[in-house]
């Protein structure tokens, strides 16, 4: 039972100046370096201690050594690597887009024919065209042929544009249906006389005159151009291209026709009288 008081005995002299005796007991005293213990003296024989372990969770994987901080930064390459895919997914549908609009032909302008399908062949006996129609035909390709001579390139589509419709200058309110190896009768006065490399290209410069010349036919002072002649040999001896354009008369019966093979024709059908 432990004592309520000390039982050691008070000493009332002077200090006394011999050594003290060791006690019989182990006296454990810690050598710090650096203010870290590293080793204990057990009865003057030196212990290494044990490191204190850290209270940080630490994930290991294959021996690798995983902490919050490295953790995160694998995330963040992540999320940067799948946002650099997925740009690369958005532009590639971007550009194959683009490339397949590009394919796409395009329809009307100068040299080109909107035409419909070919549907018959050359009349032998005088005969009448169809009546004039607003309507929008169906649109067709037409091969062209090149007719080359020493001295010009004339570029031919027919027969394959044979009585098809061709928008001149890319509009739909000049319309003008083409014929193969025929031509209209014409008066001998022409408003267009010039050289064209192709019938299309004879279409457009008998429009250019009527919208050049639009306040003097207006006022009925000039003729209208609406319908050509296009000399379709390069070897013609007379006019090889030569574009003539002149006024003929359309009626609900149509234009009048003749064979003539070498001239390729157009009237325009859908003329506002």
């Amino acid at each position: 039972m432990a004592k309520d008081y000390s039982d050691l005995e008070v000493y009332y002299g002077p200090p006394s100046t011999d050594p003290i005796e060791v006690q019989e007991e182990k006296i454990v005293t810690y050598v710090r370096e650096s203010a870290v213990p590293k080793f204990a003296v057990v009865n003057e024989e030196k212990l290494p201690l044990r490191p204190k372990r850290s209270s940080r969770t630490v994930c290991t994987f294959c021996g690798v050594r995983f902490t919050r901080t490295r953790i995160s930064i694998l995330i963040v390459i992540a999320l940067i690597i799948a946002g650099g895919v997925a740009a690369g997914v958005v532009a590639g549908l971007a550009a194959a887009k683009n490339s397949q609009s590009r394919k796409s032909p395009p329809t009307g302008g100068e040299g080109s024919s909107d035409a419909a399908s070919s549907t018959s062949g050359a009349s032998s006996a005088a005969t009448t065209t169809a009546p004039t129609s607003t309507t929008q035909p169906p649109v067709s390709l037409s091969t062209y042929i090149e007719v080359a001579s020493p001295t010009q390139t004339l570029y031919r589509d027919c027969p394959s544009s044979n009585n098809t419709v061709y928008n001149a200058l890319g509009s739909n309110a000049y319309q003008f249906r083409k014929i193969c190896a025929r031509s209209f009768n014409q008066p001998k006065a022409n408003v267009v006389n010039q050289v064209a490399k192709s019938l299309d290209d004879c279409i457009d410069l008998c429009v250019a005159y009527n919208i050049k010349n639009r306040t003097e036919i207006a006022a009925g002072d000039s003729s209208p151009c609406n319908s050509v002649c296009w000399r379709n040999r390069a070897d013609d001896p007379d006019w090889p291209g030569q574009c003539f354009g002149s006024t003929i008369f359309n009626s609900t019966a149509g234009f009048q026709i003749k064979d003539e093979t070498i001239c390729d024709s157009g009237a325009w059908i859908n003329q506002v009288v």
